[in-house]
């Protein structure tokens, strides 16, 4: 009997791309959050940083496949790159996509305020409508990255 014959797993890649003006979109699986999925060996993995690793090799600990277009369907090469979670929040930033509630200097003042003592998390949280466990995420430099602990706070 003649073996079967495989496809590799760039040739399954392409297969779901549907390349339009400026991107190539994931005609396959999405993730919860829309970003497009491939399975490779049988586990499933992002289907821009599979393609990004393709393309140019492993990428570092730490570092991520961000999209130039803001598109998380996309798979153009061209449109991925490199960088920290930090380097993509100033991406989302700068582009206006950030969805917070909060402005820069309400942060300033959460951390502010809670540096007195003054002020619980949950009084900060009714005061800014915002969640108890955001407000600790504020306060421990675990949210607003862009804001790191080595700005001076304004007290």
């Amino acid at each position: 009997m003649a073996k079967r014959k495989t496809k590799t797993d760039i040739e399954r890649f392409e297969k779901f791309v549907e390349t339009t003006e400026n991107c190539h979109n994931w005609g396959g699986y999405l993730s919860e959050k829309g970003y497009a999925k491939f399975t490779v060996s049988g586990k499933p993995v992002r289907a821009a940083r599979w393609i990004y690793e393709y393309l140019n090799g492993p990428i570092p600990d730490g570092l991520q496949v961000c999209h130039k277009c803001d598109n998380r369907k996309c798979v153009n090469p061209e449109h991925l790159f490199i960088g920290s979670a930090t380097d993509n929040r100033r991406d989302m930033i700068s582009k206006g996509r950030s969805k917070s509630k909060l402005t820069p200097l309400e942060v300033i003042d959460i951390r502010n305020k809670y540096l007195t003592r003054e002020y619980t998390k949950c009084s900060l949280a009714k005061t800014y409508n915002v969640s108890e466990t955001q407000i600790a995420r504020i306060v421990n430099y675990k949210g607003w990255i862009c804001f790191p602990k080595d700005i001076a706070p304004l007290v």
